[in-house]
This record gives structure tokens, sequence and C-alpha cells, in this order.
């Protein structure tokens, strides 16, 4: 493993791990049996049809986090100074989002929370939920709900690759719930400096007034895996094939 990719993957140790500890009202969930699912094509069907929702619902949540920035940005540029009122909101939002820890000029601010703080398309979260678990039927996905392959250092919430390399010491992420795993993908991918490339990609979508396409922001995908292109080459293809089956997807 390259060196660049281990520090990827140890850099966001802490906050995958306060993910899978919080929340702790949600209750574990009995994953589903998608071996048991007969034909390849039903499988997948099943899989996009348990998963969407959820993809849906944090999208949603991520949508009103955006529109109240929004708000508190318009009020702002027309002289009201609102954010006394949202004070406490925005740090929450600025952990959430990993900007606390950076220095961050006030000009600035608006720039980063806006370029951060928006939407992963559902078709590209399923593409890799697919990819990242086998169509939900992984050892980590049935055990742990982690459909997404996030790596850990800690003992806590996790689990060992059965193949894993001779001294590395890297786990696998459990968490409570599909809806918690979804939710740290999600801010992984939102936060991460490795991914600022698809974070660039899906603003200048959004300053063309252009729906966000996930086949256009896989490309933003390229430091996920140490296959590079060819795990690019794959998620894409996925989605291009499988598109017929994932259901109704929201356009954002």
């Amino acid at each position: 493993m390259s060196r660049l990719l281990t520090f990827l993957l140890k850099s966001t140790v802490i906050w995958i791990v306060l993910i899978c500890l919080s929340d702790p009202f949600v209750k574990v969930e009995e994953f589903p049996n998608f071996q048991a699912i007969k034909g390849i094509e039903n499988r997948k069907r099943e899989f996009f049809n348990f998963l969407r929702p959820i993809i849906i619902e944090e999208n949603e949540r991520i949508l009103e986090q955006r529109a109240r920035l929004l708000s508190l940005l318009e009020k702002q540029k027309a002289g009201e100074n609102d954010l006394a009122n949202g004070h406490e909101w925005l740090d929450q939002v600025f952990y959430e989002y990993r900007l606390d820890s950076l220095r961050i000029e006030k000009n600035d601010m608006w720039k980063y929370l806006m370029r951060r703080i928006d939407i992963i398309p559902v078709e590209l979260v399923l593409a890799q939920g697919a990819t990242e678990s086998a169509w939900g039927t992984s050892r980590f996905a049935i055990y742990g709900n982690s459909l997404f392959g996030q790596w850990t250092y800690s003992d806590e919430k996790s689990m060992i690759p059965q193949k894993r390399k001779k001294g590395a010491n890297h786990r696998v992420a459990s968490y409570k719930s599909v809806k918690l795993a979804v939710r740290s993908y999600m801010r992984n991918l939102n936060t991460h400096w490795a991914y600022g490339l698809l974070r660039e990609k899906r603003q200048e979508l959004r300053k063309e007034n252009k729906s966000l396409d996930g086949y256009i922001l896989a490309d933003g995908l390229l430091l996920y895996s140490e296959k590079r292109e060819k795990y690019v080459k794959n998620i894409k293809n996925i989605i291009r094939v499988n598109k017929p089956l994932m259901g109704n997807l929201p356009s954002y």
C-alpha cells in the first residue's frame, strides 16, 4: 500500500469512530439476507430498494443544512446580523464538516461551507455501496452494517479483514445501523481533502445550474481505492449498466 493511501486512511480514523459510537438510540438493524435472493437482477434490485431510501433521507438532512446556511448568507448580504442566533448551529456544522480545525478567514467561511455541505448523488452511493459490500453479501455488511469499506485503526466497533496483509493493523469500521454507515461515508466525501476534486466538480455543476450527476462526480473518487482509474471506471460502469434497476432517483 502506498504511503499516501495509508495517510488518507489514518487521517479519517477519529471521526469514523465518533460516528460509529454516536446516536446511541439507533437500534441495531437486522441486515437483509441478500445471499438468499435468487437471480442476480433480483438481488441487485432488492439491494438498491433497501439502500435508496436511507441515502435519500441523509441527503435531505444535508439539504436542510444547506438551506439554512443559504438563509444565513442572504441575511448577512442584506446587512442583517443574524449570525448571533445561528452561532451554536454554525459551530456544530463546522465540527461536522471538519472546518473547526482549519484556519479560515471570515470572508472565506461561506465558500468552504457551501462547497462541503451538499448531497452525494444517489446513484453514486448505490454504486459504491454495491462495489464495496459485494451487493450486500460481504461479512462486513452482514455483521457490521459496513457498506463502503471504510478503514479504521481503532479496536472499537470494527472488524479485522480476513485477508489483511502481514504487518498491517487496519480494521474495517462497523456501525449500529446502515444509516450511520451512510452518514459516515458522506461525511468522508464531503470533508476529506482526497475528494476535493469531487467537491469542485459538484460546485461547478451547481454554478451552471445543472443536476448533480453521479457518473460525472465519480471522477473525484480516484483516491478512494488503490486501483485508482480502474476503480473509477468500475463505479461508472455499475451506474451505467444498473441505472434501470435503481428505481426512481431524485434529481438534485
